[in-house]
């Protein structure tokens, strides 16, 4: 477990051995948003991890 910056604000990031969760405060503090991702055939390493590392850090909120 460890917190990441994103451009949406702080995170928590939960690696498994084949899943991916990221959870986002939304803005207001209205609640969470929870990015989970999963590949059980290859894992989370490799290109696949870096793939879902590259849609988590392209959330960003619109006013």
């Amino acid at each position: 477990m460890s917190v990441v910056d994103l451009p949406a604000g702080a995170g928590v990031r939960v690696l498994g051995a084949i899943t991916l969760d990221v959870h986002v405060l939304m803005p207001g503090a209205v609640g969470n948003l929870t990015l989970s991702f999963s590949a059980p055939l290859t894992g989370m390493s490799g290109p696949m991890g870096r793939l879902c590392d590259a849609i988590t850090g392209s959330l960003r909120w619109v006013e």
